[in-house]
This record gives structure tokens, sequence and C-alpha cells, in this order.
């Protein structure tokens, strides 16, 4: 399972007094990525995708709470529109399929980026696009109506006014605070009919996709019996069409993937750390291609820090250096042929120019260490377990049941936690519950789960470790912060991070965020996954993205 937002490289943005940013190329043509790169006149006009998923997603609204998995990004993408794409080295695009031009950029007196919509841009019931869409998004996400429960409000709360210009095309947006990552939100962007009330906003887009939608696809069939949804080629689309006449999303189990492709019954799978999906791959030698590339996707576990034996930190950083993470990445990785290296930062990942070892102590492998806290925390050793006031100190591990580096990493992980007198029970939960029933909930202690996904990594994480607050209703907004845990320092520099414009000052502060988060510990990072992909022969344009935004009008297979 992965989360859709999460760390990725820095696209810069100048300090500038007025001009523009990104150019207007097409994405996935950089080295960085490995997607065969196809002219479209090369593709056959017509076919399917077959396009494995872990399974339905609870919500097709990617901005809600429940609906940012990545399963559910691949499906909206093909649908909705994004201002901006990004290369495969995640520098950012201005989307020419939506926008007339390049976005005008200026910082003084404040900071205001003015949009241009297409002149053909329209959801495919014939509305056009407008600035109403755009500020009804950002009323929707700004934070400030508890009623939309939304993943996150990264950006938008920084924005003073979303309002028209000289046509309903011209959407001007005024920042409160400088975000420097602006081109990161009104991607995807909704309908004003989907954001303007909280209702349809929150159900709406549940077990169903209710429409408009402005995108090469559109949505065909939901078919819950057999895990799958359809999307077809739209005629109301007005840039290129897509090259293939529909993409079939099919849950298939981890397990089952590399079966679903030798079958026929879907044309790529992911191997991520499974040694067995990359000797399957090699079994299909002919048939399929692998797929190499970078992305920022890392295996970790979210610890948390609500459950009462679980606030203490002493105990969170006890359980982190009891854990032998070089083990667990030489189990993983070393049988795929990788280098085993732990993962030490939380927002830049090794092969990151800005990454930083930021783990200390708590960081490092020391059972003794960990011991001793524990003893301070005040849970003593009786017989084989630790207790404290009666009750035994055991830990809820929640995996998703299938997913082959997740069963390795908690075997790994309870039999070196019983090192230190902590049992550890395994639940090994259905893959399409493991958010929605588990992780978003908090019904865990710990959970074993990917980050990955798409560029700008400080403004993106902001969700993830952001301190909870309550609502009005006195209920718990976490956004992506599964692990409730947090501080008003981290949020702080956050806040500071993302208002920053000049790059190197905002690396910075983000590893400074990091240095913070080993401290609280919401979660430990393990290892940064390989990003490798089987790819049936004959596909193109298609594979290992890196931080490349999927064409989804260009995929497709070779005439």
């Amino acid at each position: 399972m992965l989360a859709a937002f999460a760390a990725a490289p820095v696209a810069a943005v100048g300090a500038c007094s007025s001009g523009t940013a990104g150019t207007g190329d097409t994405p996935g043509k950089s080295v960085t990525n490995d997607v065969t790169p196809t002219a479209r006149d090369r593709l056959k006009d017509g076919g399917q995708l077959v396009w494995p998923v872990a399974d339905i997603p609870a919500n097709f609204n990617f901005l809600h709470l429940d609906g940012t998995l990545r399963d559910n990004s691949d499906i909206i993408f093909a649908l909705m529109p994004s201002m901006y794409l990004n290369d495969a080295a995640g520098n950012s695009i201005w989307n020419r399929n939506y926008l007339a031009r390049e976005p005008r950029f200026d910082t003084a007196p404040r900071q205001v980026v003015t949009y241009r919509l297409h002149e053909k841009a329209t959801w495919n019931d014939g509305t056009p696009i407008t600035f109403a869409d755009f500020e009804s998004q950002w009323k929707a996400l700004n934070g400030r109506n508890p009623a939309f429960k939304v993943a996150n409000s990264n950006g938008y709360q920084n924005i003073a006014s979303v309002t028209r210009g000289d046509t309903d095309s011209d959407v001007v947006v005024t920042f409160a605070q400088p975000y420097t990552d602006w081109q990161s939100i009104f991607a995807p962007l909704y309908p004003k009919s989907t954001t303007s009330d909280p209702e349809t906003f929150n159900n709406g887009w549940t077990k169903r996709m209710p429409g408009p939608t402005a995108g090469p696809f559109r949505f065909a069939a939901l078919d819950q019996t057999a895990r799958t949804v359809t999307i077809e080629r739209d005629p109301a689309w007005w840039g290129n069409p897509a090259k293939l006449d529909r993409i079939i999303y099919r849950g298939v189990d981890a397990s089952a993937a590399a079966d679903a492709v030798a079958n026929g019954e879907a044309d790529f799978y992911e191997i991520a750390a499974n040694a067995s999906l990359y000797s399957r791959a090699m079994q299909m030698n002919g048939r399929v291609n692998l797929k190499r590339a970078g992305a920022p996707f890392y295996r970790h576990i979210t610890i948390n820090g609500a459950r009462p034996h679980l606030a203490d930190v002493r105990v969170r950083q006890a359980l982190a250096m009891a854990i032998d993470r070089a083990a667990i990445a030489r189990a993983l990785l070393g049988p795929l042929g990788f280098q085993p290296q732990v993962l030490n930062n939380r927002i830049y990942m090794l092969n990151h120019a800005k990454y930083r070892d930021n783990a200390g102590n708590i960081g490092a492998y020391r059972p003794d260490a960990a011991n001793a806290l524990l003893d301070e925390a005040g849970w003593r050793l009786s017989g084989t377990t630790r207790s404290k006031n009666g009750a035994a100190l055991t830990i809820d591990l929640v995996i998703s049941a299938g997913v082959a580096e997740s069963k390795v990493e908690s075997e790994l992980v309870r039999s070196m936690l019983a090192r230190v007198g902590v049992a550890v029970t395994v639940r090994a939960v259905p893959a399409g519950d493991m958010f929605s029933r588990y992780v978003i909930p908090g019904n865990f202690d710990m959970a074993a789960f990917t980050w990955g996904g798409r560029p700008y990594p400080i403004s993106i994480n902001q969700s993830i470790f952001a301190e909870p607050k309550k609502d009005a209703n006195g209920q718990l907004a976490v956004q992506q912060n599964y692990a409730r845990s947090g501080s008003a320092e981290i949020d702080d520099l956050f806040r500071a991070a993302t208002a920053e414009l000049n790059p190197e000052r905002a690396a910075e502060m983000a590893n400074r965020i990091d240095g913070k988060l080993w401290q609280v510990l919401p979660n430990l990072p393990l290892y940064q996954r390989p990003d490798v992909w089987v790819v049936r022969t004959g596909l193109v344009n298609f594979g290992a993205f890196a931080y490349a935004s999927k064409v989804y009008e260009d995929i497709g297979w070779l005439a």
C-alpha cells in the first residue's frame, strides 16, 4: 500500500518580484526514468490496459482523507485537471492542456499566481472550467471549515483569496504567506459541484464517480464484485486523444500479481522489494521488460502515539533502538542485488542531493540503551515480557496481507522486540481495509507500509507530520498524521520552510525538521524501496516513472 503524498525532490522557485516559472515541455523524456518513450504515431490506435490495483478505492475524491492512496491517484489523474506536471527529475512543467500560457508568478508586494485557462478547457458535461472551480476548492481545503474532511491543507491554507481576473478563465491566486511549492496545488482540480458542499465532498465520491471530469479518459463502469474500475477514452477531451480505448483497474492481491501477468489478466506488476516477484520476472524473459528508476518510495513503521503505552516518547525511542534496521534492509534488498542501506531521513531520499543523516543515537541499533529507556519509563521486565501497573507491553503491528516485504519486516521486528521484552502481535489485514479500517482511524499500535508518490518534499510532508488538533466537534483532525504525534516546534519549522523561496535555506530547515522528528518519532524509516516494474512487451510510454507525471493519452501498445 502506498499513500499518495510523499517525499521527492524540490522544484526550486526563484525569489523574484515578477515573472514566470516552469516549462511547457512534455514530461517523461528524461533519461532518469525508464518508460520506453515512443512517438504517438508508432502506437496502435485502440486496445486496453489492465492495471492491477490493491483494491477498489474507498473514496474517489482524492482530496478527501480516505482518498489519498496511490491506487486512487492512478485512476483520478487520468480523469482530472492538474495545472502542473513533473518530469522525471521532479521539475515542474505547466500543463498546456489546461493552461493557455505559462502562469505569471509575482512575489512583490505579495505572492500572486495568475492562471489563464485554455479556451477549450471544459468539464465533460459541457460546463466551462473557470475561476469558480479554483475558488471553491481553495475554500474546501484551506482548513477553515472542519466539515470538509480533507487529506491536507498544504498550500491552500497559505492563500488569502482566489478571484476572477479579466474573464472567467483568468484565475488570480493571492497568498497571505509565501508558499514555495505553489505548483503543487490544484493538482488535481475537482469541479465546484464536488467542493462547494461538505456532504458531497465527503460522501459524493464514495464507491462511485458522480462526475463531471475533464481528462483524456472518463469513468465507464464500477464492478464491486469483480473488483474493477473501467475508464474509457473521452470524446469531449480537447487534447491529443487517448491511444487506448480503455483502462481496466483490477483488484489483484500482491502475491498474485506475477501470475496475473503470466496469465494475461494484468499487463504489469511492481516488484518493489519482493525477491519472489523478481525471480518470476526472470522466468518470463521475452514476454516482459524490467523497468528501473529512482523514486521517493520508502518503507517505514508508523507508531501510534495516541495509544496509552506509546504516548511516552521514551517508549517510542526505545522501540526504534531495539529494531535492527540494517538487518531488515539486508533481508529485503540483498536478494534483489541492491546495496542494503538504512534510510535516515524522512524528507529526502538517499539519492537526493539534499539528503542528510539526521538519525543520531535514536537511529542506531542499541538494544542495551532500549532496555535502559524502557526501565526508565517504568516498563519492568517480568519473565520474558515487560509490564507496568499490571499491563503487559504488547504491540499490535498491522500489515497488509499478501505484501511480501510486510511479512518479512514484521517477523523480524517481532523477533527483535522480543529481545527487549516487548511482545508483538502481527495482524495481517486485507489490503483494501488496511487504510480505511486501520491506519486512518488509528486502529493499530504500529503499522508497516510505504510512503511514496510525487515531488515537493517539504510541503507534501507537512500534512504527514503536522501535530493533530481537535476540531469544533472535539474530533482529532489528523490529516495524514496517522501517528497522531508531533510538536508546535515542528509545525513552526514546516511553516517557515514552505514559505522560504530560497531552496538552499528551505532544505536546511527541512533537515532540521527531520532531526526533530527523530526525537518525536512518529515513524521509523527502514529503507528506500526499489522502484522496479515488470511490464508486458509492447507496452510503451509506461514503466518506472521516477518523478515524472504519467501522460495517460500517450500510454499504449506498439503498432
